[in-house]
């Protein structure tokens, strides 16, 4: 009797040990594929601090008539030019970084021929906009993008502004809670990054500081955005 006792008890014991286990794991399996961390599903979008080598003095800016040309790319990219060169020119607008600002639908081969355009169109100021680096992996991989701008007096060929800027982003990294996989955002594109890159060049030309009217100043650092990843989206 106390055997058959017993082959009863146990069974009962061990039923409501596997119960217990089973809701164990399926709470840790629920509360793992719950856990909310934006900062881990999110792409990353980086920049250091756009670099001023030259300060354009302000009075020029505002009162100079500006033509900007294309922007000379990468060999193996030649069909960037215009679409960076646009949303550039749609921010400097957007800013009135400039008293009167004119498209250039041309490339140049030098120095010398960009000024020669610019004296037959009648402009004071010309910008000269270079792609040094150009990363487009689509939405799935790093994305990187560099711009340097010279702004150059066309009367006497002085170069008498010079900034240079980087944005890069990647997507957010495959997370993997116990059996599921978490599908992370995609990566912004790299005209996504173009139109921070260019907020950003827009902000630096329209915050020179008012003593800087005269001449060209020193070099100086100007902060990144606050929140990059909300500006490139």
């Amino acid at each position: 009797m106390p055997s058959a006792s017993l082959s009863l008890v146990a069974p009962a014991k061990s039923g409501f040990r596997l119960h217990l286990a089973l809701c164990l794991s399926l709470g840790l399996l629920a509360g793992g594929c719950n856990i909310e961390r934006p900062y881990l599903l999110e792409p990353l979008v980086y920049a250091a601090p756009t670099q001023v080598f030259l300060n354009p003095p302000t009075r020029l800016l505002l009162t100079s008539r500006t033509g900007l040309f294309y922007f000379t790319t990468p060999d193996n990219v030649p069909n960037v030019s215009l679409p960076l060169t646009e949303i550039f020119y749609q921010q400097f607008l957007k800013k009135q970084a400039f008293y009167d600002l004119r498209l250039i639908p041309q490339t140049y081969s030098t120095l010398e021929e960009a000024l020669r355009i610019g004296r037959l169109k009648g402009y004071d100021l010309i910008l000269l906009g270079q792609v040094p680096y150009f990363l487009d992996s689509g939405t799935i991989s790093k994305s990187g993008l560099q711009i340097d701008l010279r702004i150059i007096e066309v009367k006497s060929g002085t170069v008498i502004g010079y900034l240079s800027d980087a944005v890069g982003a990647e997507p957010s990294p495959m997370l993997d809670f116990i059996i599921w996989d978490t599908k992370p955002k995609s990566s912004p594109s790299v005209y996504a990054l173009a139109q921070v890159l260019a907020a950003r060049v827009a902000a630096v030309l329209t915050y020179i500081p008012e003593d800087a009217t005269s001449a060209p100043s020193l070099p100086r650092e100007i902060p990144p955005p606050t929140d990059l990843n909300a500006a490139s989206r």
